[in-house]
């Protein structure tokens, strides 16, 4: 299996934005295929990042009409959800949302990602609903690499 064969990502590689796509019963579930993992710089050793919500649309649809942000009703700023630290033990890279600053009531406080790098610019993800020792694999997912055209931070 991929996730036990490729190795982990370079975490000062991993900044900025990266589109995903998400599949297993809990996203479809909940309805939240598509989504971008904004990683920020890597400040003293830690590196974390969060979830941009985005609208969702049809995987056919995701070239020409993919990734736009979704904007509060209220404040009609970006939707950002599931805050997590970025960790590496043992080789191993896992996005942790319950070591980042989630509201308590949050179900994102129970998750941890597992990322490999599969090729350049692509990286295949397990999301992981954790309870103590016990983790239960909910859904796989794949980031790539959002062209700089497309992002927000194409002003560094």
């Amino acid at each position: 299996m991929l996730i036990e064969s490729c190795p982990a990502p370079n975490p000062q590689e991993l900044h900025g934005q990266w589109i995903g796509i998400n599949k297993g019963f809990g996203p479809a579930l909940v309805g939240l295929t598509q989504d971008v993992k904004q990683f920020k710089p890597i400040r003293s050793q830690c590196a974390d990042g969060n979830n941009l919500m985005v609208e969702q649309v049809p995987i056919c649809d995701l070239r020409s009409h993919g990734w736009q942000p979704k904007l509060s009703i209220l404040t009609k700023e970006k939707q950002e959800l599931g805050n997590f630290a970025v960790s590496q033990t043992c080789g191993d890279l896992e996005l942790d949302y319950s070591k980042a600053q989630n509201r308590w009531f949050d179900p994102a406080r129970y998750l941890v990602d597992e990322l490999v790098q599969v090729d350049d610019g692509l990286l295949l993800g397990r999301a992981n609903l954790q309870f103590g020792c016990v983790r239960i694999p909910l859904a796989y997912f794949t980031l790539s690499r959002r062209p700089c055209n497309e992002c927000d931070e194409c002003t560094e």
